[in-house]
């Protein structure tokens, strides 16, 4: 439910989101219903190391091998994803419904992923998106025209994607109004969601939340100017400020995940995971805070040259420069 940031992960970029997605585990020794490793793919060794830490029992720690040769990343729920020079996406971790990979047939040509519960979804070099895993309903079918994206978002339920006109088109379900962009639907420049309700980033700094309003998700911090990215998974949401300042808001705070750890300064990227925060400073480390009872606060060291970041719901992920 990333974003992602949603400007995505592509390195020498700020990201984000991203808001932050087959099952042959016979020989990797990662339980039926996870993805791991397959082994030797194409050789493609260009590019950043994926790092991942945290919770680790669906396999979303295993990044899939070689390992350098990413540009980008992302996380769903329980799986983790990462995109080849070539423009192919790898996927492990949990992938019961084949979540993790998309099919090879359309597993190309991509420049961002995002990554749901039990679906995902890919943004093409062509402005199109293409989704895989569970589609009920109709989470992997983005609406017509399928073009002229420029960045997307997906969550538990729902996904959103930018038009390059600034506009944001929604599918998925709408319990809570969280497809119903606020008018007027112009101006947007980066999409996140979470559980039932969506956020977007205008041209002019400022952030508008719609969908379910619970835990004061609609309430954002003063001023709502200044905006420069935003990240949400479940509850709560993060924004970066243009002083390299974090706000956080909405999900009550009961894990520390609104705590930014001082100094609150320097950040250049925001992850938002299910009940912890994850920011990367301009000096390439990350920080991490909120709930840490599978480690997702230990970034392994060296904690340097990360390029960007991701949020799963209790792991994290750091992309480093090759």
């Amino acid at each position: 439910m990333r974003v992602i940031l949603l400007k995505t992960v592509i390195l020498g970029f700020t990201l984000i989101v991203m808001t932050g997605a087959q099952s042959n585990c016979a020989n990797t020794g990662v339980p039926g219903g996870m993805q791991g490793p397959p082994g030797n793919q194409v050789d493609e060794t260009v590019g950043g190391k994926i790092i991942a830490w945290g919770q680790s029992t669906a396999g979303q720690l295993l990044v899939d091998s070689p390992n350098p040769g990413y540009k980008a990343i992302d996380c769903g729920d329980f799986h983790g994803m990462g995109i080849r020079e070539s423009g192919k996406v790898e996927g492990w971790g949990f992938n019961d419904s084949s979540q993790a990979r998309p099919p090879n047939a359309v597993n190309s040509d991509f420049i961002a992923v995002a990554g749901g519960n039990d679906h995902s979804i890919g943004l093409k070099s062509d402005g199109t998106v293409v989704g895989w895993g569970t589609s009920t309903p109709q989470l992997t079918d983005p609406p017509s025209p399928n073009a002229n994206f420029t960045a997307i978002a997906a969550c538990f339920s729902h996904n959103l994607g930018l038009k390059n006109d600034g506009s944001v088109v929604g599918w998925g379900y709408n319990t809570y109004g969280q497809l119903d962009v606020p008018a007027p639907n112009s101006g947007f420049v980066a999409v996140a969601c979470g559980l039932g309700y969506s956020v977007g980033l205008k041209s002019d700094g400022s952030i508008v939340v719609w969908g379910n309003a619970a835990d004061g998700r609609d309430i954002i911090p003063a001023p709502n100017s200044g905006f420069t990215a935003i990240s949400s998974r479940s509850s709560h949401i993060l924004a970066l400020r243009t002083d390299g300042s974090i706000a956080a808001w909405g999900g009550f705070n009961l894990s520390g995940q609104l705590d930014v750890p001082a100094p609150n300064s320097g950040f250049i990227a925001v992850a938002a995971g299910s009940t912890h925060s994850a920011g990367l400073k301009s000096d390439g480390s990350v920080v991490v805070w909120g709930d840490n009872q599978f480690g997702q606060h230990d970034v392994p060291p060296p904690n340097s040259g990360f390029v960007a970041i991701a949020a799963g719901n209790f792991f994290t992920m750091g992309l480093k420069a090759p």
